[in-house]
């Protein structure tokens, strides 16, 4: 029972007096309720108070926060709104598969250790981005205790900053074993701060508290700064959660609140003696579309002088169109700025979702408020108070929640791009990305980077002979030059741009896409003049570098990836170029047979499908297969504009189509921006320019003659991706160890003539074959592979074009690795269930969930049973997900509703497609060559000879062949009724999806 007088004395230490008028004991105990209420801080407000008598000091807090991608919106409010340097958090549930979006903080880098393993919990520990913390490698591999150390540099003092989680499952002597580590780190450095939930009670005396104590504490002078209960129940309350410090003289002041709408744990915070550095406001300069027109943008834009181009004298060729593009350019920027004008920003860090509204968070603080009330004074009343407002917190979150969501995701699922913004923008998908904080290297350092590649030493007599030796062969005459194009022609390319980036000229896809009915004269005008001088404007030379990180807090400028961003203007042309390239080389069969980039009707899928079925051949006929993959180290920034050009004229480019591409590729210059600014202008030497549309394909021209050097191996490219691959019996392993080595050899030679460069490190190889085979090789001690005499490495299994091979050419690593990314989706999808509706997520699931499983599952016909009931358990999951259903409710009534396939029926679908688009010649010539019909093995005039061929097989790798397995399948299908071979593509496959919806 409620002792008052306890009470009262409590709530005198909020009120120096308390004047309580002579009135009955239930009125009394009322008034000095309400008393305690009014008195008593949110745990948000009780924090900053604290905080605020220090406010030069660090923040510094920890949450066991039982999964911060659940709690993710309240732990964003708390940690911002605090203004916390350092969170630690046990407990994370983060795992591999776990969306970036549902724990990256804005304004926060976290170093972390995932959930891998059912033992475990996750930790992890959040910096602000002015800090540059690295992790310790402290060489620790046990599940338990899970041990993560930082070091973070603050005002000149290296601070060695853990957190520690110990399930209670664990017995307390695990702690025995993290005494080297914790001899280390506080040897080495003079401020240690150890956080986490220890799963210790220190609040009694007891042997687990004594061992903590004598072998943590002790030793290595830890003092405890928590001495409140961290976790309370209605029947217990225990300190388990622990700040330990090395210098307890630094903490200034410290505390406990309970945040029950994250963790049934309190969050321990405290005050460190170390100056926290000032921290600017952020600031960006971007367009302002607040009062945006586009009636009258295209208004002004009609009104535009767009004339004045055609007054501008050709004569003078490179000045006429360099104008030209200048004029263009004025009235594009004169009339955005007018209606989109630049404005300064403050950064201003989301400290709560879209759906916390005032009310509902004064509801929030309300709840906890009442849940501390009850952790200090244990009165019933106060816990029964929370109780209501959890409830009423949780029932309008629900609503809010639903709100929101209608209004920004389901109501706008006819926008697409809107769309899947609004889902990105509520962390409902994402990629798994790393936390995009303030890149914090010198601009014109990163750009001395980025340029090494483009601007390293050139054997310019190892480029001539190789241009010689191509101007020797015998060539084509002056086939292909440029055609001028028509204003459709432009407007269409228009249309099909993506991106919505800017370059240098500072003008994007959208004014341009809004314009184009005015602009689209003056566009094709530069176009045409373009091709007609063999110029490239200078303007369009240009490029601005965003340095994008490779991986989450990258310590050195090569960890950045530069991302290249070009004119729009100068991308239309582009596309136009490539077209007309492209329409050349196929028309005239001058791509390499073997190269599937930037083809129509070619692609990964087909690549993978022409390397895997030639050694699914040579297995059925019990042989071993050799795959190496090559990795080329920055090829694209290495191209050699003279080697290329030579290429093109030996495959017939007119001199002036050549003086063009000339000037596309030459008299380049980039510049880097950052968040400090930009860097200087730096020229580029070499390579094809990133980002851009023609680049990557006048790469392939680079890479068209290898079939010359490759006279033992087979070989396919899909850009500068290759891979060498040799079949032969096992008996011969030598000889076909030999053969490669030799290909590999003529590789690299034709590689370093080429002016590019083999990362020999990365490249590597494997051996594909039956276990039986495989077990023979392993037994052999055969000779390396060699590229340039250097040994490459052997691996069990690789990527190749995204999808990963094995050395047995089974999928079950594959697609557990696709699997498990794709609950990770769903799992945050199911965060939003109760707010998105069927349409909604239908989409979620068919474009971020069951997409990964559909790419390149036309490789994939010798699925095992308990791989398919996997792959389908998934799907499953998502249409209970689609349909609210539960876990054991039938779901097969469901795929008609929908109108989908079943994943076996799906792949079906697919294979039987590209089948139909082989029997047509829609697809590469590599793979209509691979069948045969039964009337060019007989002549026998039976009903089924014009069907596919058959082949036999002699094993299981034969029999599932996809040229056998999906070819019978496809004659099963011609003989329905409304299914023929005539078909176009679209209607067969349309006519298919129904006869397989209806009978599946």
């Amino acid at each position: 029972m409620l002792n008052y007088q306890t009470l009262i004395n409590g709530l005198q230490t909020l009120q120096d007096e308390i004047i309580i008028p002579d009135l009955p004991v239930s009125n009394y105990l009322t008034r000095a309720r309400e008393h305690a209420f009014d008195n008593c801080l949110s745990p948000i407000a009780k924090m900053l108070e604290t905080f605020e008598l220090h406010k030069n000091l660090l923040r510094i807090a920890h949450l066991n926060t039982a999964s911060i991608p659940k709690h993710f919106d309240e732990i964003v409010r708390l940690v911002i709104e605090c203004g916390l340097d350092i969170f630690a958090c046990s407990e994370t549930n983060i795992k591999a598969n776990t969306p970036a979006k549902r724990y990256n903080i804005p304004g926060y880098k976290l170093i972390k250790l995932n959930r891998d393993h059912t033992t475990k919990g996750g930790i992890g520990i959040y910096f602000k981005d002015a800090y540059k913390p690295k992790r310790i490698d402290v060489r620790y591999e046990a599940l338990q205790p899970e041990v993560l150390f930082t070091e973070v540099e603050i005002n000149g003092n290296k601070v060695a900053v853990g957190v520690i989680y110990k399930s209670p499952k664990t017995t307390y002597r695990i702690y025995a074993e993290i005494q080297e580590i914790l001899a280390f780190i506080t040897t080495k450095y003079s401020h240690v701060i150890l956080l986490g939930d220890f799963n210790i009670n220190l609040l009694i005396n007891d042997i687990e508290s004594d061992f903590f104590k004598n072998v943590i504490m002790q030793p290595f002078d830890l003092h405890q700064v928590i001495r409140e209960p961290t976790r309370i129940t209605s029947t217990t309350a225990t300190n388990i959660d622990h700040i330990l410090v090395t210098n307890n003289e630094n903490v200034k002041a410290s505390g406990v609140v309970d945040f029950p709408g994250i963790s049934d744990h309190c969050l321990i915070f405290m005050s460190y003696s170390l100056k926290r550095p000032k921290f600017s406001p952020t600031k960006v300069v971007r367009r302002d579309f607040k009062n945006f027109n586009k009636d009258e943008f295209e208004r002004d834009m009609e009104r535009a002088p767009w004339g004045n181009i055609l007054t501008i004298d050709d004569n003078n060729q490179e000045i006429g169109l360099n104008d030209k593009v200048t004029i263009v350019e004025n009235i594009f920027k004169e009339n955005i700025d007018k209606h989109a004008p630049y404005k300064e920003f403050l950064v201003k860090r989301p400290i709560k979702a879209a759906w916390m509204n005032d009310e509902l968070l004064s509801l929030m603080d309300t709840r906890d408020k009442y849940k501390n009330l009850f952790n200090r004074f244990k009165d019933d009343y106060f816990l029964n108070r929370y109780k209501e407002f959890k409830n009423e917190v949780n029932h309008k979150i629900r609503r809010a929640k639903i709100e929101e969501f209608n209004q920004s995701i389901n109501n706008k699922i006819k926008n697409s791009r809107t769309f899947h913004n609004e889902l990105k923008k509520h962390n409902i998908v994402g990629a798994n990305k790393s936390n995009e904080s303030p890149c914090q290297f010198e601009p014109d350092l990163l750009n001395d980077t980025f340029c090494e590649s483009h601007n390293a030493e050139v054997d310019f007599d190892k480029i001539t002979r190789t241009i010689n030796n191509i101007n020797s062969k015998p060539r084509r005459g002056d086939c292909f030059q440029f055609q001028e194009v028509t204003e459709r022609e432009v407007i269409e390319v228009v249309k099909s741009l993506k991106s919505n980036a800017s370059g240098v000229d500072d003008i994007s896809a959208y004014f341009v896409k809004l314009s184009i009915g005015h602009s689209v004269s003056a566009i094709t005008d530069i176009i045409n003049t373009s091709l007609r001088l063999a110029m490239f404007p200078d303007r369009w030379k240009k490029a601005v570098v965003i340095p994008i990180p490779k991986i989450n807090l990258p310590l050195v400028p090569s960890e950045y990836r530069p991302i290249s961003l070009l004119s729009v203007l100068s991308k239309i042309i582009e596309k136009i170029a490539a077209k007309q390239i492209v329409s050349y080389l196929s028309f005239h069969s001058l791509f390499d047979a073997n190269q599937s980039a930037y083809r129509i009707n070619h692609g990964c899928p087909t690549a993978l499908l022409k390397v895997t079925d030639d050694i699914y051949q040579a297995l059925d006929n019990g042989e071993i297969g050799v795959l190496t993959l090559l990795d080329y180290s920055k090829a694209f920034n290495c191209a050699n504009h003279n080697i290329i050009l030579a290429k093109l004229k030996s495959l017939g480019f007119s001199n002036l189509a050549l003086k063009w591409i000339s000037s596309y590729l030459t008299g380049r210059s980039q510049r880097v921006k950052t968040q400090s600014g930009y860097s200087k202008w730096k020229i580029l030497v070499n390579g094809v320019p990133q980002g851009s549309i023609l680049g990557p394909l006048l790469f392939t021209i680079l890479l068209n003659d290898l079939n010359d050097f490759v006279g033992n191996c087979k070989f396919h490219l899909y850009a500068d991706d290759s891979q060498i691959y040799i079949t032969g019996k096992i008996t011969d392993i030598l000889e076909l160890i030999n053969r490669l080595n030799s290909d590999l050899l003529n590789i690299f030679n034709f590689s370093e003539s080429n002016n590019l460069s083999l990362n020999i490190g990365k490249c590597k190889y494997m051996f594909i074959g039956s276990k039986n085979n495989l077990s023979i090789i392993d037994g052999m001690n055969l000779p390396p592979i060699l590229m340039a005499g250097k040994p490459l490495k052997r691996v069990k299994e690789a990527y190749d074009l995204g999808v990963l091979l094995n050395e047995n050419l089974t999928w079950e690593n594959h697609y557990n690795n696709i699997i498990s990314k794709a609950y990770g989706k769903l799992k945050a999808a199911y965060l939003a269930k109760n707010f998105l509706n069927k349409n909604s997520k239908i989409t979620v699931v068919e474009y971020y969930v069951l997409s990964q499983l559909n790419y390149c599952n036309i490789l994939m016909q010798n699925l095992s049973q308990d791989l398919i009931s996997k792959i389908q358990k998934l799907q499953n999951s998502c249409t209970r997900f689609i349909f609210g259903l539960r876990k054991f409710d039938h779901i097969s009534q469901h795929f008609k509703q929908l109108n989908v396939l079943n994943m076996e029926n799906r792949r079906l679908l697919h294979s039987a497609t590209l089948m139909h688009k082989i029997t047509r010649n829609k697809a590469p010539a590599y793979l209509c060559n691979k069948i045969c019909y039964r009337n060019a093995i007989h002549l026998h005039n039976t009903r089924g000879n014009t069907k596919l061929h058959i082949p036999r097989y002699n094993n299981v790798y034969g029999r599932d062949r996809f040229f056998r397995k999906v070819a019978q399948s496809y004659n099963r299908i011609l003989d329905l009724n409304n299914i023929d071979t005539n078909l176009s593509i679209n209607n067969f496959k349309k006519k298919l999806k129904a006869h397989l919806v209806e009978n599946q």
